[in-house]
């Protein structure tokens, strides 16, 4: 005797997933209390991981099927299926146009990342730019000693040669 399915509530909800390679606009076709039936651009694999966001709604289940832009995920707990009813803006008419683009200029997962790669380059510079200070410094202080050391000796020189004023230019 093949198992009897849960009932499925026919939906039209525009939720975001969230894969292995990142956030993606998705829409759910319907529900049960715990199995979503879910389209997408880039729908996630068999056996993967997914996480649906919808307001405050999240739900976090495993792909047991895929077909085309098409999949179904089950989740470990139940699924409150009034609490993603409940928001704000529960369908839109009209039909889905999956885009795999990343809604968000930065995406927030990465937003840590990227600051730290951005005070990573900016002590870089500030390091390049302290020790080119540095080593100007240096050069100039050793030019100085370098010119204080010569100068005595080249002063007499000039001064023992016929015709010397006795000051260098």
């Amino acid at each position: 005797m093949q198992k009897r399915r849960e009932t499925r509530l026919v939906v039209n909800l525009i939720c975001r997933i969230r894969q292995d390679d990142g956030w993606h606009d998705a829409r759910i076709r319907n529900i049960s209390c715990r199995g979503i039936g879910a389209l997408s651009a880039t729908p996630p694999a068999i056996g993967q991981y997914a996480e649906l966001r919808r307001g405050s709604a999240v739900i976090v289940a495993r792909v047991v099927w895929q077909h085309g832009n098409s999949s179904g995920l089950r989740s470990q707990d139940k699924i409150d299926i009034q609490a993603l009813l409940g928001q704000s803006g529960a369908a839109k008419e009209g039909p889905f146009e999956p885009t795999s683009t990343e809604r968000r200029r930065q995406p927030r997962e990465d937003s840590l990342v990227n600051a730290m790669e951005r005070s990573r380059h900016r002590s870089s510079i500030f390091q390049y730019a302290m020790l080119g200070v540095a080593s100007l410094a240096a050069a100039l202080f050793a030019s100085s000693m370098v010119r204080d050391v010569f100068s005595a000796p080249l002063t007499a020189v000039a001064r023992a040669l016929p015709g010397a004023s006795g000051d260098l230019p």
